[in-house]
């Protein structure tokens, strides 16, 4: 007898003529549809997705997701994919029934519920457009036109996607608000298009020893709630945002770091402020010395040849911006579970 016929679609009928992308994700790409294969390494994996904005609205490089940064799973439930946005902002001892109680009281968000269109072997296939195509950045802007956008940039890695979306809503009560409040650079309330940049990273490896805050001193913290807490002033586990910095020689009192901290210059900083940039940067190198490391920060500069985006995760970035505001600000990103920047 004949086996029963598939439910989903034949996988090379589906990427038959796609432009192909392997990484972390595999990715395949044909017009505005982006297949997603997600291999057995990243089904029901925490991945960290750091969101910004990449151009417009006079915010280049401003973070979505600040201090938050959110921890998506994807999980198979029948023939759909959940994309999951876990709550990772309460703990208890594991395997206590204090550990039970925050199960019970606090879940997780299924953000969206996409159909599995083809199976690679066990992979299941899902199309990014479904994602990446709506307000999933959480801008709330006005609805989202999607004949009006597509994919800006597509870059896969070993351990992270990089997406870059051409996204145009249909806002203009927004673009008036935004623009009683200042310059928002939008020529017309009827099209407020912006990039924005999407990233799906695989946590760091282990083995990162995490450092708790001290009230006396101001850091930047991933912190979360601890109900098995034995600490009379406070439930809340406060882990600093640091580097994970290792000396090259232990032994030695002044040693260079196993990873140099590289600082890309994007090359909109204008000529005459450069060697200003440069050495202010630099500066901190100082400091750093005070804990035994030597030249732990360095400096590169972006030219013609480097192929890169600032918000891309592999890569630590100064960058300039034009805007009616004074102000300069940190796009750090740092794993929420301990603390270590990325």
């Amino acid at each position: 007898t004949n086996p029963p016929p598939s439910k989903f679609k034949e996988f090379n009928e589906v990427v038959k003529g796609c432009e192909r992308f392997e990484g972390l994700f595999n990715l395949y790409r044909t017009n505005d549809t982006l297949y997603a294969e997600i291999k057995g390494g990243v089904l029901d994996q925490p991945i960290l997705s750091p969101i910004a904005i990449a151009r417009g609205m006079a915010s280049a490089g401003q973070p979505l997701n600040f201090g938050d940064e959110w921890i998506l799973v994807f999980h198979r439930e029948g023939d759909k994919i959940q994309v999951i946005r876990r709550n990772i902002h309460y703990q208890a001892p594991a395997g206590t029934p204090l550990e039970k109680a925050v199960k019970q009281n606090y879940t997780d968000s299924i953000l969206m519920a996409l159909p599995i269109i083809s199976l690679n072997g066990s992979n299941p296939v899902i199309d990014f457009s479904q994602i990446y195509f709506s307000d999933f950045a959480n801008l709330r802007m006005g609805q989202l036109d999607r004949n009006r956008t597509s994919w800006h940039k597509i870059k896969t890695f070993a351990n992270n996607i990089e997406l870059e979306v051409e996204a145009t809503f249909m806002a203009p009560q927004m673009s008036s608000r935004m623009a009683a409040m200042g310059d928002d650079g939008v020529a017309d309330g009827r099209g407020v298009t912006l990039v924005i940049h999407y990233s799906l990273a695989k946590l760091p490896e282990t083995g990162y020893k995490p450092r708790l805050a001290d009230n006396r001193v101001g850091h930047f913290i991933s912190a979360s709630k601890d109900f098995g807490s034995t600490d009379p002033d406070s439930t809340f586990v406060r882990q600093i945002n640091r580097w994970r910095l290792e000396k090259a020689d232990p032994k030695a009192k002044l040693s260079p770091p196993k990873k140099q901290l590289v600082w890309w210059v994007e090359d909109t900083v204008p000529h005459e402020y450069r060697p200003y940039v440069q050495d202010g940067i630099l500066e901190w190198n100082k400091a750093f010395e005070k804990i035994g490391f030597r030249d732990a920060i360095g400096v590169r500069w972006q030219n013609e040849r480097d192929d890169f985006d600032p918000e891309d995760i592999n890569y630590c970035a100064f960058r300039w911006i034009t805007t009616s505001q004074t102000y300069a600000m940190s796009g750090l990103r740092a794993n929420p579970l301990t603390g270590e920047m990325i």
